[in-house]
């Protein structure tokens, strides 16, 4: 699977698109700076936009970057498991890892080195 990058320098703003928008797709703001979306039937991850990215690889490259997942579903939710399932698996796994967390926080992402570069101008892949 081809995974297109380019990041805005102008909004800091970093896209990742794995696959073709389908008609219809569902937003999940995983964190304060970090939305993806998502085929609404099958979960298969479509796109990835990182906000302030240049921060957040600052923070992933100085061992800080663990970002709690504040907007995922509630654990009784089915979109809960297909989630943590997809973030586990590539293409999101390529690019962030799930931090393990303890039964009374949320879940962690972190950065990989995938993503750690600074972009000096707009990339594609």
């Amino acid at each position: 699977m081809s995974v297109k990058k380019y990041y805005d320098t102008a909004g800091d703003i970093l896209y990742l698109t794995f696959a073709e928008t389908a008609r219809s797709s569902r937003g999940i703001q995983l964190t304060e700076n970090i939305v993806l979306r998502i085929h609404p039937e099958t979960g298969q991850p479509l796109k990835m936009v990182i906000h302030n990215y240049t921060r957040l690889a600052a923070l992933s490259r100085d061992g800080q970057g663990a970002f709690c997942l504040t907007g995922l579903p509630e654990p009784s939710s089915p979109l809960h498991e297909t989630l943590l399932t997809a973030l586990k698996t590539n293409p999101l796994h390529e690019f962030i890892t799930l931090v393990q967390s303890t039964p009374t926080s949320s879940p962690c992402i972190s950065l990989t080195e995938a993503l750690l570069p600074q972009p000096q101008a707009a990339m594609t892949a």
